[in-house]
């Protein structure tokens, strides 16, 4: 008995590891992606924050030249957003960005990583 809750409890982590797993890597990430974000929208689907990141990367590509585009799950209310950010920017460059974009009717937020 006692090797079957041993077993059990070995066994048991792996599951929730890989459930988790979506969280731990987006945690680790941002140690990494230091200095300036901006954020350009949260959406309830990833692939919906994607086209977003690939829609504002296509106006704005000049002001996001090295900025790398990613997507953020939140939960917020019991439902998962994906936020659509850029990083890779210092002050300047990530409230000139959120600048031009706003010129162009995309909602943005600089935020400091």
């Amino acid at each position: 008995a006692a090797q079957a809750v041993a077993a059990t409890r070995a066994s048991a982590p792996a599951p929730t590891a890989t459930a988790a797993t979506p969280a731990p890597a987006a945690a680790s990430k941002p140690p990494q992606r230091g200095g300036w974000v901006i954020q350009v929208g949260a959406y309830p689907a990833e692939g919906t924050a994607k086209e977003r990141l690939a829609a504002v990367r296509s106006k704005a590509s000049k002001v996001l030249t090295g900025a790398e585009g990613f997507t953020e799950p939140v939960q917020k209310s019991g439902t998962i957003y994906y936020r659509a950010r850029f990083a890779g920017l210092d002050k300047d460059r990530a409230e000139a960005a959120c600048k031009y974009l706003k010129k162009n009717d995309v909602e943005c937020v600089p935020l400091k990583n």
